[in-house]
């Protein structure tokens, strides 16, 4: 299991929200496959905007998040990772 901060070396993140000492079990782009330890990457496509399901993926166990905007839903205790 990798540790946040290594899987976001060199990523040219605009700002980092918590703390990146965390394990990470997977990296999802689809909310459907994040389960407990997932990094999730909301990503605006064609048909969907990733940063709607954000809400879905922390109560899905997420322990960090990758996305353009940090939702109002969401605060800096919540230890997630924003960049854009």
């Amino acid at each position: 299991m990798k540790k946040l901060k290594d899987i976001l070396y060199k990523a040219g993140l605009v700002e980092v929200v918590g703390s990146t000492d965390v394990p990470v079990s997977s990296v999802c782009f689809d909310s459907r496959k994040v389960e407990k330890g997932s990094l999730f990457v909301a990503l605006k496509g064609t048909q969907n905007d990733g940063h709607t399901f954000i809400p879905q993926v922390v109560k899905a166990g997420a322990v960090a998040i990758i996305c353009e905007n940090l939702p109002n839903s969401l605060s800096q205790r919540d230890s997630f990772g924003a960049g854009g």
